[in-house]
């Protein structure tokens, strides 16, 4: 036996039962169920005593020959592997017992924080909605925070008179059985109500700890055939970077109300997800799971009509404005009363389609912008005559292209500072974005969302070489000038070339307070490296053996090579499996949970930063696995070898692969191929927040939309 390799896997032992013994007193301090803190203190009892063994044992190797000839029960070698092998295993055991153990139920400072989001998240969209110049109609009904002006609210199949001095809350919390639907046509204000509601949902949870939270989603993103709680569970986690165990946790103990809208942007998929959502209702648990939808009228009609409904039975239905708000909100602000507006008398001789058109407070907002023209002056409208009966649902399609397309062509040609975009480069650029989050079901746009396939086909050939190469480049220098820049060169191709870096995963959230720490997905990480690297370790060492034994003559040198190689694989797998495992487990513990993306693109940018930061955390686990490795294997140290290898390493494994390094390199890499072909602008966050200026989108923090739907709509059809 070489007591080398025995003080080796000592060494680990004992880090192992150190590691049971601390968590273990950690969990006793928990306020847990006491079958619990048993388990606990059990655990910890039988990891102090192996540990005395241990130093026992590591006592004994000071004078190993001594001990042996005194017949020292720690010296007998059967007694040292039945130690090593069954601490071992009693650790893994231990510690996937602790990780199954620990409790994953919402803490309050989940809650406190996921609500100061959510207030952040509903204001800045209300804020950049600017209603009080867009949609004077909608401020009436809704910012004034009553519903008396709403013509109809049904409950159980029956319409009900509302008191005139409810809040949309009230409404909600007394009227209903807290299930509610709202409809309404394109336009008429549904997400403005449904944002309205949520405000108010929002000051009630933060005055009572006890009201849920409302959480808006939008349901343009569900695909077929998944679940409405993982797919909730998917959206929290890229609106809020919530974890998606913390978000089952959070809707198995009711802490939400869903705020759901865009129904109708599934077209053809809406009576799947009305079917997923009744689906999830009758899910035990969720069954009191309080819930608001938001739908087109027209869209959700023809899927009741086919037999699809939700099963919610208050219906907040939004109806058409009235000549008399039309014109009163085009006379305002009302200096000269007895003189009607141009733009209302031009509207009044359309009935099939602008005046259509105008009930909806959106479209009148933008008939407002885009026409209104001074006292005295007409209106010229592209209004056609003489339309049939069969043809008035066309036109007034035709009228509301027109419409869009007005407004675009006012918003970009009047007096302003173009950033030194022409009208025909930012109508492109907006196409291309509003095509692509058709293509990719979605309503809001993330720049760190973008992915390789927003390319064209002939450019990701290249975008593969390019970031292969630079991802080859930045790991192979690294490890060294020569050897390293070569090999990393060809995995670098090699990689790319074969698709393997088709996905941006971005690591965003990285909490470097190791008080804190998850302990949960410590001890997850750390089980996995214990197991993985083993398992390796042996594969690799019957890789080895075999090579070398076949090499040989004799079949005896085939066995004992075979059996060196084993053991040797064993032995460097453990120290692999334990450092890969303390690596593993410190970054998944330090993944922060819970961040607001409050600026353009920050989720790439923090990539990048935990990219660097988690190569240092790593550096001196596989400097130690180095330094192990060596000593093992019996070769001399070359320091500055060594540490050339441990920072390679570091940033390969950790950095690169793990750390985010890779997603800051294929994003700067897929914008220059973007920028190169035309799709997008050189400066993107500029010309976003130009788009913002001419009221084309809108900006919520780090993440940006178009103005309506219908004008997303609208070009992504051009």
């Amino acid at each position: 036996m070489n007591p080398d390799l025995v003080k080796v896997l000592l060494f680990i032992l004992g880090v192992l039962l150190v590691i049971i013994g601390g968590v273990s007193i950690n969990a006793l301090c928990q306020p847990d169920p006491y079958h619990k803190k048993i388990t606990a203190f059990s655990l910890a009892v039988v990891a102090v005593f192996l540990g005395i063994q241990v130093s026992q044992v590591w006592e004994v190797f000071k004078d190993f020959e001594a001990s042996v000839k005194a017949n020292n029960i720690y010296a007998n070698p059967n007694n040292i592997n039945a130690l090593v092998i069954g601490g071992c295993v009693y650790s893994v055991i231990a510690l996937v017992i602790l990780s199954k153990a620990w409790d994953g139920k919402p803490q309050q400072d989940d809650r406190t924080t996921l609500l100061e989001f959510v207030r952040k998240e509903i204001r800045n969209r209300l804020h950049s909605m600017d209603m009080e110049h867009r949609q004077a109609p909608v401020v009436a009904r809704y910012v004034d925070r009553k519903v008396s002006q709403i013509p109809e609210f049904w409950f159980q199949g029956k319409k009900q008179n509302l008191p005139p001095d409810k809040s949309m809350a009230e409404v909600f919390n007394d009227y209903t059985d807290k299930k509610l639907l709202i409809l309404g046509a394109p336009g008429s204000g549904k997400t403005t109500a449904l944002l309205t509601l949520a405000s108010q949902l929002r000051d009630e949870a933060e005055q009572d700890k006890s009201k849920p939270i409302p959480i808006v989603l939008e349901l343009s993103s569900w695909q077929p055939p998944e679940k409405i709680p993982d797919w909730i569970a998917m959206q929290l986690k890229a609106k809020y970077l919530l974890s998606v165990a913390t978000c089952h946790d959070f809707l198995k103990a009711g802490e939400f109300i869903l705020l759901f809208d865009g129904l109708d942007e599934l077209k053809d998929q809406q009576e799947q997800c009305i079917q997923a959502i009744n689906e999830f209702r009758s899910i035990r648990g969720y069954a009191a799971q309080q819930l608001v939808v938001c739908s087109r009228i027209g869209d959700y009609t023809q899927a009741s009509e086919a037999g699809q409904e939700l099963n919610i039975e208050a219906e907040y239905l939004l109806l058409p404005l009235s000549d008399e708000e039309i014109e009163d909100y085009l006379t305002y602000p009302k200096t000269q009363p007895q003189k009607p507006s141009p733009l209302w008398e031009a509207i009044e001789q359309d009935p099939d389609g602008f005046l259509e058109l105008a009930r909806q407070p959106l479209l009148l907002g933008l008939m407002r912008k885009t026409y209104e023209v001074k006292t005295g002056e007409s209106v010229q409208l592209p209004i056609e005559t003489n339309i049939t009966e069969a043809d008035k649902t066309q036109y007034r399609e035709r009228c509301q292209e027109n419409l869009l397309r007005d407004y675009v062509a006012h918003q970009l040609s009047e007096t302003h500072d173009n950033k030194g975009y022409s009208r025909q480069q930012t109508e492109h650029y907006l196409r291309w974005l509003a095509k692509n989050l058709k293509r990719q079901t979605t309503t809001e746009f993330l720049l760190e969302n973008m992915q390789p396939s927003w390319l064209e086909a002939k450019q990701r050939f290249w975008y593969r070489l390019v970031t292969g190469l630079t991802l080859g480049l930045t790991v192979g220098l690294s490890f060294g000038l020569t050897v390293g820049l070569i090999y990393g060169l060809i995995a670098g191709l090699t990689v790319g070339l074969s698709g393997g870096l088709d996905k941006i995963d971005t690591y965003e959230v990285l909490n470097l307070n190791l008080s804190a720490i998850n302990i949960k997905r410590f001890l997850e990480g750390l089980i996995e490296g214990l197991i993985k690297g083993p398992i390796l370790g042996l594969i690799l060492g019957l890789i080895f053996s075999l090579s070398a034994g076949l090499i040989g003559e004799s079949i005896f040198g085939l066995i004992v090579d075979l059996i060196y190689g084993l053991i040797a694989g064993l032995i460097l797998g453990l120290i692999a499996g334990l450092i890969l495992g303390l690596t593993i487990g410190l970054i998944l513990g330090l993944q922060g949970n819970l961040r607001l993306k409050e600026k353009p693109n920050q989720g790439i940018w923090s990539s990048g930063r935990n990219a660097i930061i988690l190569t240092g955390l790593s550096l001196p686990f596989t400097f130690a696995f180095f330094v192990l490795f060596y000593l093992t294997a019996n070769q001399s140290i070359n320091w500055s070898d060594m540490a050339i290898k441990s920072l390679g390493t570091s940033f390969l494994l950790l950095g690169i692969s793990l750390g985010g390094g890779a997603a800051f390199i294929q994003h700067f890499v897929l914008r220059f191929f973007l920028g190169l072909g035309g799709q997008i602008p050189r400066d993107y966050v500029g010309f976003l927040q130009y788009a913002q200026e001419r009221d084309l989108v809108l900006q919520n923090g780090g993440s940006f939309r178009f103005y309506h739907d219908l004008l997303r709509e609208y070009l992504a059809g051009g």
